[in-house]
């Protein structure tokens, strides 16, 4: 859901944030599942989305998180989802062309693990044209971007559910 919402604005031009709505329905279609339990599933994420910050470090290792939507419904017998982007998420979402690598949502929705979503965008980074197609990171680094900083201690845990799960989704 959070991804869809993202990609419906249009970063490059818009200078405020519209009001965004999916349909659950299209969600379904997107995502080849068909249960009806999405429906109760997109309530359940409705409520949890509108609690997520976008999180990051600073340069010299603070800490600055903030609000992403500041408005999020989910409206039962219509199936959709609304949701209002926070003002202040707009220098992380708007007019971002020439400083993030951008890539397409329907290669993206399929996967069902945050980490595979997190290895396809590195790898699409480092493939950006122009660059080396290989990178190399330090583990403690690579913990950080899969946000298993504190889980995973043996490398062998880290393989068999972090690396090869999404390995396995994204080929």
């Amino acid at each position: 859901i959070m991804m869809v919402l993202v990609s419906s604005i249009d970063s490059r031009y818009d200078e405020g944030f519209e009001r965004q709505f999916l349909y659950v329905s299209d969600l379904m279609k997107m995502t080849g599942n068909e249960s009806t339990s999405m429906y109760r599933d997109a309530r359940k994420a409705a409520k949890a989305l509108i609690r997520e910050p976008i999180e990051f470090e600073t340069p010299d290792g603070s800490y600055a998180g903030m609000p992403l939507f500041s408005d999020m419904r989910y409206l039962q017998h219509k199936g959709l989802v609304s949701a209002l982007f926070h003002d202040k998420a707009q220098p992380y979402l708007l007019q971002l062309e020439k400083q993030f690598t951008s890539w397409r949502l329907d290669q993206t929705i399929p996967l069902t693990t945050s980490y595979a979503v997190r290895h396809y965008m590195i790898s699409k980074m480092v493939g950006r044209r122009g660059r080396t197609n290989s990178h190399t990171f330090e583990m403690e680094d690579y913990r950080k971007k899969m946000a298993v900083e504190d889980k995973y201690d043996r490398f062998v845990d880290l393989r068999r559910r972090v690396l090869d799960p999404s390995m396995e989704q994204i080929n």
